[in-house]
């Protein structure tokens, strides 16, 4: 039985980690970092950590980015009976 604080990755456990006494400058630059790269704060450390240290970095996946934002609404309409 896996304890409640892990879950599931890919097959790994995975365990939370708190960080304390970062310097407020780091804070800022990683968020920035998120920002810019379209990431949670957790995901952009936790994937820099799997990097540096030998981990599993979470694969994003692209391949539906060119259908956002294209739908119209006849065409939300139309899926949302469909799915009803």
């Amino acid at each position: 039985m896996v304890p409640n604080r892990l879950f599931n990755l890919g097959g790994l456990p995975v365990a939370d980690l708190f960080i304390r006494g970062v310097d407020q400058v780091v804070v800022d630059n990683i968020k920035l970092a998120a920002i810019q790269r379209g990431l949670s704060v957790d995901r952009l450390v936790a994937d820099a950590l799997a990097e540096l240290f030998g981990g599993t970095v979470q694969q994003r996946y692209h391949d539906l980015d060119a259908l956002a934002g294209t739908w119209s609404k006849k065409d939300l309409q139309a899926f949302e009976e469909g799915t009803a």
